[in-house]
């Protein structure tokens, strides 16, 4: 594995306990496609929380913007 792999692989241990009350919490409130605003800042948290750097806002959650 490179570097870089295993820098990311190293953070899973500081999210994997969280991700199945991420994942119920998402499946209780989903989102319109496209739409997804609460979840992509769920995301973006967690990670954060983790330890990673995250970029938000960078994409589009419109298709005539894609």
């Amino acid at each position: 594995m490179s570097a870089t792999g295993e820098r990311v692989l190293s953070g899973l241990d500081g999210i994997t306990s969280n991700l199945e009350d991420l994942h119920r919490d998402i499946d209780a409130r989903p989102e319109l496609s496209l739409q997804e605003h609460r979840t992509a800042s769920l995301a973006a948290n967690s990670l954060s929380n983790a330890g990673y750097d995250v970029a938000e806002r960078v994409g589009s959650t419109t298709s005539w913007d894609c």
